[in-house]
C-alpha cells in the first residue's frame, strides 16, 4: 500500500511538473529519510525511469551521506548515475539489475560500497573507485 502511495503521489507529481504546475526538483522522484541531521536516499520511485540520474547534494538543507539498500534495485534504463561528493556510504543492492549503467564514477568523499551493490550492472564497463574506499561488501560487482 505505502509502494503504491509512493508511486501514485510520483506520477500525480510528474504530471504536474510536465502541465507547468509545479517547478521541477532534483528529488521530486526519490523517496528520503532524515536521521541525525543526514539524508539516505531510500527508493527512486519514478515510474518513467529515465536514462539519467542526478542525485542531490542536500535535501531540505541536511547533506544526503548515503544511497540506502535497493534504492535504484532494477532501474534497468538508467545508464548514467551523479552521485555528489556529499555521500559516503552505497549501501546493498543498491543498483541491483541496473543493466543499463554502463559508467559510475565514485566520489573521493565514498568510504564503502555494499554487498551487491552492482549486481546485475552486466552493462557496467568503466567504474572509477577512490583511494577513500576502505570497505567493499562481497559480490559487489558480481
Amino acid at each position: 500500500m505505502k509502494r503504491m502511495i509512493s508511486i501514485l503521489l510520483s506520477l500525480t507529481l510528474c504530471l504536474s511538473v510536465l502541465s507547468g504546475a509545479l517547478p521541477a526538483r532534483a528529488v521530486a522522484n526519490m523517496s528520503w529519510r532524515i536521521k541525525d541531521g543526514e539524508v539516505t536516499i531510500t527508493a527512486y520511485v519514478n515510474p518513467l525511469f529515465p536514462e539519467e540520474v542526478v542525485l542531490p547534494q542536500t535535501i531540505e538543507g541536511y547533506p544526503v551521506t548515503a544511497i540506502g539498500n535497493r534504492a535504484f534495485d532494477g532501474c534497468s534504463s538508467l545508464t548514467t548515475i551523479s552521485i555528489p561528493d556529499s555521500i559516503t556510504s552505497i549501501g546493498n543492492d543498491v543498483f541491483n539489475g541496473c543493466t543499463g549503467l554502463t559508467s559510475v564514477s565514485i566520489p573521493d568523499s565514498v568510504t564503502s560500497i555494499g554487498s551487491n551493490a552492482f549486481w546485475g550492472c552486466t552493462g557496467l564497463t568503466s567504474i572509477s573507485i577512490p583511494d577513500s574506499v576502505t570497505s567493499i561488501g562481497s559480490n559487489a560487482f558480481w
